[in-house]
């Protein structure tokens, strides 16, 4: 039997038939976002306008100063990590350690280390490859490269809300990672804040449900959630879950903004097929609700959005 789900992505209020997961239940305060400009919510009535049009980058005048930074820190309860490239161990300098650099590269792939890593990505080629783990290093140099300079590791909506501002704000590149799985890279960026939600590994099954015409079971989980887990609670609920097919998958999040494909999808359809309800933190820093009745448009979009349309008859300039 197909169980719907309630997805949560704060990758992406409470709403009917479904409760908060704990994580949600702390959000940034209106009171608390105007002390700090840098933290200021969105005003989706006027158009923002940015200071330039290229993003600000460490370095450059206009890349935030420690303060900051530091006020970002303060509201989110330390969670700002600024981590070196894993593979810094392996280099010469004051951070070189013989023994974590072998385990980087001899062990590390038969654990679930990189999955955990808060910086790394499972696609090096995407980063620039600019530190690689290796025991041959001399006369090398382990740079960023393509790793982001800031990293929020989220375990509240709150969290979410003012990396979300504060990228806005202050014009910094703004990525999302949680296991590091995405061929393209779009969870990495030169330059950039990343908002780490592995640790919203919330799982709700919800023997009654109502949404619009489903009414039945239903599964309510965030987006930290991997598919080897999602495969545990099947087992424990004796239900069926439309997930990955790769068991470090994050079970939605991007997965599921990009159609959702898994070894149920010829039976079942595609895990964006799925969705009943969608918990998301939006561009102006707010945490929304969307489903088939409200904020439609949202959910059409967070579920895909549908193929792109040509118009033939539009002026051509």
């Amino acid at each position: 039997m197909l169980f719907r789900l309630a997805v949560l992505i704060t990758s992406l209020p409470i709403v009917a038939r479904a409760d908060l997961l704990d994580f949600e239940t702390v959000q940034l305060l209106d009171t608390e976002a105007e002390k700090f400009p840098s933290l200021r919510f969105g005003d989706i009535s006027k158009k923002f306008k940015r200071s330039s049009d290229c993003k600000a980058f460490p370095g450059t005048d206009s890349w935030p100063d420690e303060n900051n930074w530091a006020e970002l820190r303060g509201v989110i309860d330390g969670a700002l990590l600024h981590p070196l490239p894993t593979a810094h161990v392996c280099y010469a300098g004051t951070t070189y350690n013989a023994t974590e650099c072998r385990f980087l590269v001899e062990e590390a792939d038969r654990t679930h280390y990189w999955v955990d890593d808060p910086i790394i990505t499972l696609t090096q080629w995407t980063q620039g490859n600019t530190c690689r783990p290796s025991l041959n290093t001399t006369g090398k140099r382990c740079e960023r490269g393509g790793f982001p300079e800031y990293v929020v590791n989220a375990t509240s909506v709150k969290h979410v809300q003012a990396a979300v501002n504060f990228a806005r704000n202050s014009n910094v590149r703004l990525v999302i990672k949680n296991t590091g799985h995405d061929f393209g890279g779009r969870n990495l960026g030169a330059g950039s804040v990343s908002i780490w939600t592995h640790q919203f590994k919330d799982f709700k099954f919800l023997p009654k449900y109502t949404q619009g015409q489903y009414s039945g079971m239903a599964v309510q989980f965030g987006s930290g959630l991997e598919t080897w887990e999602i495969f545990n609670y099947m087992e424990e609920h004796d239900i069926t879950v439309v997930a990955a097919g790769s068991r470090t998958v994050g079970a939605n999040g991007g997965w599921f903004a990009i159609g959702g494909h898994g070894n149920l999808a010829s039976y079942y359809g595609l895990g964006a097929d799925q969705a009943l309800e969608i918990h998301v933190v939006t561009a102006d820093g707010r945490f929304v609700v969307a489903t088939p009745s409200r904020n439609k448009d949202l959910f059409y979009a967070m579920r895909g959005g549908g193929g792109s349309k040509l118009c033939l008859d539009a002026p051509r300039k």
